[in-house]
């Protein structure tokens, strides 16, 4: 999927036909014209950066809903789940300022100082995403065919909490424990469509042995890290496409990578790695980026799910591509 063929107006179009497509206008039981209004104020929210845009959410969205609908994935999760996670999709990086959370950091600025210095980036979006849900009331009458129990008050609060679980997984400090929360989960649970619930024509949950005693987690706990493991998947998933666009967000994410270094330079702050536009080369950070951390993310997900393999194979081809460039 290639964004930048499309206008804003047909993305907009496409993010709406796909909760349509997928029955998920009724589970939030609101228009087509109440979610194109909540699509278009989230554009808003984004900042005219060269990678973290509204392009970078609707890419993302779209390869969450590839990933989800084109595999057997969505045995797993009830529609709120689905729900959660492509709103998360398109909300994860909402007033991304272009300059990532180390930078925060070191300038000592007032998000830092607001979080903490812990996941600043990350809990800035998941708290505008909120205030864009309330404003819209996206989530006041939400309502779900599936009959397990639920834990918050309202499914709508269930929602909520589910993307801002999923926004804060995006920070890559949590990167590798989300691995190893993802294998834990894949020993757990089996794919068993039993019933016709979900919107997605698939099954729910199921635990394998007879009682809770053999997961140590509640079973929305399960469905939590898949659909954290599925956005964190879609998030870094550039160097996983078609070779054409793997180099075309690639040259973007640098060309921001570059402007955060001449900002640290000219803010007399450490210049972070992969940022200094006199040392760094593009082959080389895309290399150990794809081996280390795609890599090792995606073969867990294909062993979950088969359906992936194909993307493994796209970075393969991929990395040759950056060999010959050398």
């Amino acid at each position: 999927f290639d964004v930048w063929q499309w206008t804003r107006p047909e993305l907009y179009g496409i993010v709406v036909g796909v909760f349509a497509q997928l029955n998920l206008l009724a589970v939030l039981n609101i228009s087509q014209s109440q979610l194109l209004d909540f699509v278009m104020d989230i554009d808003r929210g984004y900042i005219s950066t060269p990678y973290h845009s509204f392009l970078h959410a609707a890419d993302v969205f779209i390869m969450t809903y590839n990933l989800v609908n084109y595999s057997h994935v969505q045995g797993y999760l009830i529609d709120l789940d689905v729900v959660a996670l492509l709103i998360s999709a398109l909300c994860h990086d909402i007033g991304h300022p272009g300059l990532n959370n180390l930078y925060q950091v070191n300038s000592n600025n007032a998000l830092a100082r607001r979080y903490n210095n812990e996941s600043v980036l990350e809990k800035y979006s998941a708290e505008e995403t909120v205030k864009l849900l309330e404003k819209h009331r996206l989530l006041r009458s939400v309502r779900t065919k599936s009959s397990l129990d639920i834990r918050e008050t309202s499914h709508g609060a269930y929602v909520q909490n589910a993307i801002v679980k999923c926004i804060l997984s995006t920070d890559m400090s949590v990167h590798f424990g989300l691995i190893e929360q993802f294998t834990t989960v894949v020993d757990i649970l089996t794919i068993s469509p039993i019933n016709d619930e979900l919107p997605l024509d698939e099954g729910s949950v199921q635990v394998k042995g007879p009682s809770s005693e053999s997961s140590p987690l509640p079973q929305s706990e399960h469905r939590q890290i898949i659909c954290n493991v599925l956005l964190h998947a879609a998030d870094i998933s550039n160097t996983i496409r078609p070779w054409e666009l793997c180099k075309r967000w690639s040259d973007v994410i640098l060309d921001e990578f570059f402007f955060q270094g001449d900002m640290e330079k000219l803010n007399n702050l450490p210049v972070s790695p992969n940022m200094d536009r006199e040392h760094s080369n593009q082959t080389d950070i895309s290399l150990k980026f794809g081996d280390f951390v795609v890599k090792p993310f995606f073969e867990v997900l294909a062993d979950f799910s088969s359906e992936v393999q194909p993307l493994l194979d796209n970075l393969c081809e991929n990395r040759a591509r950056w060999l010959s460039l050398d």
